[in-house]
């Protein structure tokens, strides 16, 4: 491990704040109890529109959404993100080359999200 630069760290059951995975747990758990107020238990009908919300949302330390990182774009959350359109319009992507010079910058965000994820980690600490 030394020669990786890393370093052990306990993580004990039932907390939250170290172990990834129950924090994304956290996360959909109040996504689900919030998006379904009335029937809780039919969750899994709708989990495909709590996994949107939860992908398209703007993280409150990194200020961008999960997709965008994930993508390198916007993902539209409905269609009136193309606006009105007739019916014998076909909707074609963008230029290839544009995402390309979208997408050169992904390098330069993700060192930016990596400075604001350190920060917030120090904080906490």
């Amino acid at each position: 491990m030394q020669f990786c630069g890393t370093r052990k760290q306990n993580c004990w059951h039932g907390y939250p704040q170290c172990n990834f995975v129950e924090r994304v747990n956290k996360t959909v758990g109040t996504a689900i109890r919030s998006y379904l107020q009335e029937n809780q238990k039919v969750w899994d009908h709708n989990i495909s529109q709590i996994q949107s919300a939860i992908n398209t949302a703007q993280h409150e330390v990194t200020g961008f959404a999960p997709a965008f990182l994930n993508f390198g774009r916007v993902i539209p959350t409905n269609g009136q993100f193309y606006g009105h359109m007739g019916e014998d319009i076909k909707l074609l992507p963008g230029k290839r080359e544009d995402y390309f010079e979208e997408l050169k910058k992904m390098p330069e965000i993700y060192k930016v999200i990596q400075s604001k994820l350190d920060a917030a980690y120090r904080k906490k600490r």
